[in-house]
């Protein structure tokens, strides 16, 4: 179904924020598709996964990306990880964030929820533009602060140092030719590509042709019947 939308008062600021009343309803994994480039890590058919960080009230409000789904690489541990999550401003995919935390048995949900390099790192990432890949340009309808679905994705402008605390920016001279699609396939409303099954647990089934998250790269002989 659609996103349900309403608006909760933060009763230790004026301001308002948006949340989502079905968080369930959000994709659960995300598939990156394209090469960002020769040099970065993150490559064709990427998934992450989403995650909601566990935060105190006071810090949710000071940062926008813990009130909204973070997605996570799928492979990410706390000593090397990707992120892609709303800064307030727009999403930005990060490139690969080492941690030098001394908690080494920790797992990466437990390094976001209570590690205090995780927030910096935030900081840093979202008022520096620090850790930045990749960014979409600013996001205006309330829907898309709690998924980057759809969006265009582009180089960061250069952040001038003597203005701080300026959110990433999107650089629309630069944009890259990658797509940020839903890997968990619904009947309704995010079917398999050409015919394949959705199964029971979200994934697809792409043995009838097809491959990807949903089937969506066209099968060997592209499935049309040349004369």
């Amino acid at each position: 179904g659609n996103l349900q939308m309403s608006r909760v008062l933060n009763p230790t600021s004026e301001c308002e924020r948006l949340t989502v009343d079905k968080p369930e309803e959000i994709c659960e994994q995300l598939n990156l598709d394209g090469v960002i480039g020769a040099n970065q890590e993150v490559s064709q058919s990427t998934l992450f996964y989403k995650t909601f960080v566990n935060s105190t009230g006071a810090t949710a409000f000071t940062y926008h990306a813990l009130t909204h789904p973070i997605y996570v690489r799928s492979s990410s541990i706390p000593r090397n990880f990707n992120l892609i999550f709303f800064t307030g401003q727009s999403w930005v995919l990060t490139d690969v964030m080492k941690s030098t935390s001394e908690r080494k048995s920790q797992s990466m949900q437990e390094y976001m929820d209570n590690d205090p390099e995780f927030y910096s790192l935030l900081n840093s990432t979202i008022f520096f533009g620090s850790n930045v890949t990749l960014v979409t340009d600013s996001v205006i309808n309330a829907a898309n602060s709690h998924t980057p679905l759809g969006l265009r994705w582009f180089r960061i402008q250069g952040q001038d140092p003597r203005f701080p605390y300026n959110y990433p920016t999107a650089d629309e001279s630069r944009p890259v030719d990658i797509v940020v699609e839903c890997a968990t396939c619904n009947n309704s409303t995010n079917p398999c590509d050409y015919g394949c099954i959705c199964r029971a647990d979200q994934t697809c089934d792409c043995e009838v042709g097809g491959s990807g998250a949903l089937c969506q790269q066209l099968p060997w002989g592209d499935t049309i019947c040349d004369p």
